[in-house]
């Protein structure tokens, strides 16, 4: 019961023959869900092999669609639970990856990543930039690339040009990596203030991936606010002022964010070489300290002796600030270069370095 895009101006919906077997929203979703795709794949290209980028743009047509007639969002939020699903299961979702990873992919990556976390990512960056922002950045690459080819760096170029803005943070995270934004209210408190009120809320970061989220404050005389937190502090603690007590505190009002909330627990610790090889090439190598120390715990214990991912790993460890175990991770790469005078020149560099963040500056000389 879905359905595809004919030819430019035309669609498909098949299934039609069952119509009053499923609730008539599914199939206005879908008609408004093809057309969508006739701006985004038929009148302007994708240019990337993976295609998100116009099957996320596709979905936010009809999201808007179903906004403007005050329908039901399940569809959208299954669609956004599909990539939600898999981070709990520790599945690597990062989007921009080579076709020699995708041939080793052992899951529906078209549902889960193409369509769930496709659209997700277009999602998250309405929220992020604002509707009005958006809608311009929305309107331009229409224009633009009207029987063109638009891919990723383009779309990026096109949003940082509407708003004098380096979304590199952005598109690194969400593209470039399999990290997952989760963001929950661990404490409010609302007290009395002189003749008024005052309430502190406090959101924790407890995922991978660090953006702006919105909350919104709702008071008991029916006005309410709202603010975006800060994406560089692992804790936000943001403060309000009111007229009356605090009702209600919502992170994410409009759900527009697919935040996995509990975050997973930790993966399990590979068991072969093979595995622990994919983990540490998919592994980012900022942000991911936490990973990295792990699987240099596994690297060890499994004597990986594979001097591009101990560099992997060294540079992944420097980022998170575990130092001692970075050094060791530097020596190993000198240690298994067999010769190579470039793996051996950087594992002296980088030895240097880490000695003199621990001090050690005559043995870094």
């Amino acid at each position: 019961m879905g359905g595809y895009p004919v030819a430019t101006g035309i669609v498909a919906i098949h299934g039609q023959e069952r119509m009053g077997d499923v609730p008539e929203i599914h199939w206005r979703w879908i008609t408004a869900h093809e057309i969508g795709h006739q701006y985004w794949g038929e009148y302007v290209l994708e240019k990337d092999d993976s295609g998100w980028l116009w099957i996320g743009l596709g979905i936010y047509a009809d999201r808007e669609y179903v906004r403007a007639r005050s329908l039901s969002l399940e569809k959208h939020q299954k669609i956004m639970e599909r990539y939600i699903n898999v981070v709990r299961k520790h599945v690597d979702t990062t989007v921009d990856i080579t076709p020699e990873q995708r041939s080793d992919v052992d899951f529906d990556f078209n549902n889960v990543v193409i369509h769930g976390k496709g659209f997700s990512i277009i999602s998250a960056l309405a929220c992020v930039l604002g509707r009005e922002t958006f809608d311009r950045i929305y309107r331009r690459c229409l224009e633009q690339f009207g029987g063109r080819r638009l891919g990723a760096y383009e779309f990026q170029a096109v949003c940082e040009e509407e708003t004098d803005q380096d979304l590199g943070w952005f598109f690194d995270q969400w593209l470039r990596s399999s990290r997952y934004p989760s963001y929950q209210i661990t404490s409010q408190v609302c007290t009395k203030h002189n003749d008024g009120y005052r309430s502190r809320v406090r959101v924790e970061s407890l995922g991978t991936l660090k953006m702006p989220v919105p909350i919104v404050t709702y008071f008991e005389d029916g006005t309410s606010q709202r603010r975006v937190t800060d994406r560089l502090l692992h804790v936000n603690i943001l403060e309000f002022a009111s007229s009356a007590p605090l009702h209600e505190v919502r992170l994410d009002p409009d759900g527009e964010l697919a935040l996995v909330v509990p975050p997973p627990g930790p993966p399990p610790m590979p068991t072969t070489k093979d595995e622990l090889r994919k983990r540490i090439r998919r592994m980012s190598i900022t942000g991911a300290g936490k990973e990295a120390l792990d699987l240099f715990t596994a690297a060890q214990q499994l004597n990986l002796t594979d001097p591009d991912l101990w560099w992997r790993l060294g540079l992944a460890l420097y980022d998170g600030s575990y130092y001692p175990k970075a050094l060791i991770a530097w020596r190993r790469i000198g240690e298994f270069a067999e010769g190579d005078l470039d793996y051996s020149f950087i594992s002296l560099v980088w030895q240097g370095h880490i000695l003199d963040l621990l001090g050690r500056r005559q043995d870094a000389v």
